[in-house]
């Protein structure tokens, strides 16, 4: 049972249906970027989130040919949760494409 503030929070941004408007996104998503074009990404989720579940995060890989994904064993705050971890994750990520970023 989700608590009554994560369904305060679905019901007043419904993040789904605001998707597809936002251009940006659905270039990227829809395949209209060639993958030389796009940068390493690192993509850090918490597979506990009730705001964005987890399955929102795959179809990032699907559509990011040079992304990561690391899902962690946190809800929506997954920095206040894990913040070590995904430090971590990012000087390592940083250390292997720092320079195919700049």
């Amino acid at each position: 049972m989700e608590s009554s503030w994560i369904a305060r929070v679905k019901k007043q941004f419904n993040w789904r249906s605001s998707i597809p408007m936002d251009p940006i996104p659905c270039s990227i998503l829809n395949g209209r970027n060639t993958s030389a074009g796009i940068s390493p990404t690192l993509i850090v989720w918490g597979k506990n989130d009730e705001i964005f579940p987890a399955a929102g995060a795959t179809p990032y890989l699907r559509d990011l040919p040079k992304a990561e994904l690391h899902l962690l064993d946190t809800g929506h705050f997954a920095l206040e949760e894990d913040g070590d971890v995904i430090a971590g994750l990012m000087r390592t990520f940083l250390a292997r494409h720092g320079s195919s970023t700049k």
